[in-house]
């Protein structure tokens, strides 16, 4: 979950960032209340791996973590105008919040300062990243925290936080990037642990389509024919909480192509996208069931190089469908689930009870299908289960597709990008 904790010492500005255990009933969040996102000036960032690393994981050596941790940095440098370089360092503990040392720490040691920062959420974080700007407002230093209190391991095993993919997250925020709405995205706000589902945790370590709009947004892109935007405001009533989120879906396929958390007044930008016509939505995104806001979507067109603007006021209501987490293979939680072409999976999801039976669940694309819907109300909460089967063709393109709950009178609630279909191996279908 996302926690920011802002101070400001003179010229030097800090801010923390974390990814935590997804969960069907997550905490609320804290965001800033800015669309603008922070930067290097610089175009080579050099990172510092504290050698606290190399007792990190039981069995892995020197050069498993250099590869695993080029890895993490490749999927970043491959698709932006960024690039980095790392050496190790004895250094273990985490700049002090009105002071830093110059170096960009990613460790793991269980020091004083490394402790506190999780020390109201031990639990659940599994990675900070502390930030330090400077007079321009541009990063000067930031420092990666694994979670000491947590386990970690580099093959899945069973309980553990997948190293690959919380480092390959907290790099984001190392880079300046917030947490994304998407939830198949690398940078979605929470992150299941290995065994979730019945699958290893492994899909954080392959940047989404949302990603890399993400970075390309700040650093620009390799390729030559580089990038459009989509920004604007939303008026009239808006979620409280910063929890409007604004993404864009390809019409013809259905698949997530961006997304972005507006701030609490309503603006948002979304930047480093390919050219082309998108369906632009928005909804709260807030998981409680009180009043809300009409969803809304409209066509817009991108083109590299030019910006498109959107201004609209949004409606409330008093309906609201509401999804309280996806159901896998018995385990309930929120966040995405892989799943492969050519296959037929049985799929839950969480709502409130009370929810009108004549309400179904669609995919965002066409081409994948849903049936055999049923709605089971829980005896002793207030939640009901509804379980189908998702059917997805061979010759659907990959990438982050989203459910929607959606009622007889024009209702939806989307799960935006719960569904990542691709390569990652999910061997748990029914057909």
């Amino acid at each position: 979950m996302l926690r920011l904790v802002l101070a400001l010492s003179l010229a030097l500005v800090t801010s923390l960032a974390s990814v935590s255990a997804a969960s069907a009933n997550p905490p609320s969040l804290g965001i800033r209340s800015e669309t603008s996102q922070t930067r290097w000036g610089k175009r080579v960032v050099p990172i510092h791996l504290s050698k606290s690393l190399l007792d990190f994981i039981p069995g892995s050596s020197r050069s498993e973590i250099e590869t695993i941790v080029w890895d993490s940095l490749k999927e970043w440098s491959a698709r932006s105008g960024i690039k980095f370089s790392f050496s190790w360092t004895e250094a273990t503990s985490v700049s002090s919040a009105d002071a830093r040392d110059g170096q960009n720490l990613v460790t793991v040691s269980p020091t004083a300062d490394n402790l506190l920062l999780f020390q109201q959420t031990a639990s659940q974080d599994a990675g900070r990243t502390r930030i330090f700007l400077d007079r321009r407002g541009n990063i000067a230093e930031a420092d990666i925290v694994l979670n000491p209190y947590q386990r970690f391991s580099v093959a899945g095993e069973l309980g553990t936080f997948d190293f690959q993919s919380v480092l390959t997250h907290e790099l984001g925020h190392l880079l300046g990037l917030k947490h994304s709405p998407v939830l198949g995205s690398t940078m979605s706000d929470s992150i299941v642990k290995n065994g979730t589902f019945g699958l290893t945790a492994f899909g954080a370590r392959t940047l989404a389509a949302d990603d890399v709009s993400a970075v390309r947004e700040l650093y620009g892109s390799a390729e030559s024919a580089c990038c459009g935007s989509v920004s604007g405001i939303f008026g009239g009533t808006l979620p409280t909480g910063g929890r409007l989120a604004v993404w864009l879906e390809d019409p013809a396929s259905g698949r997530v192509i961006a997304g972005r958390f507006a701030d609490i007044d309503g603006n948002f930008s979304i930047g480093g996208l390919p050219a082309g016509s998108f369906i632009l939505r928005a909804q709260d995104s807030s998981r409680s069931g009180k009043r809300s806001i009409v969803p809304f979507e409209a066509i817009v067109d991108v083109s590299i190089g030019a910006a498109t603007t959107v201004r609209q006021n949004l409606k409330s209501t008093s309906a609201r469908l509401v999804a309280g987490g996806i159901g896998f293979n018995g385990d309930l939680s929120f966040a995405s689930v892989a799943a492969n072409q050519g296959r037929t999976y049985a799929f839950m999801l969480s709502t409130r009870k009370g929810i009108e039976e004549n309400f179904t669940v669609v995919s965002s694309s066409s081409n994948i299908r849903v049936s055999n819907e049923r709605l089971f109300e829980g005896s002793s909460t207030n939640d009901a289960i509804v379980d189908f089967n998702l059917t997805i063709p061979a010759d659907v393109e990959s990438g982050e597709y989203s459910f929607v709950l959606q009622d007889r009178k024009g209702g939806k609630f989307f799960l935006i990008g719960a569904l990542s279909v691709g390569d990652s191996p999910n061997p748990w279908s029914i057909f």
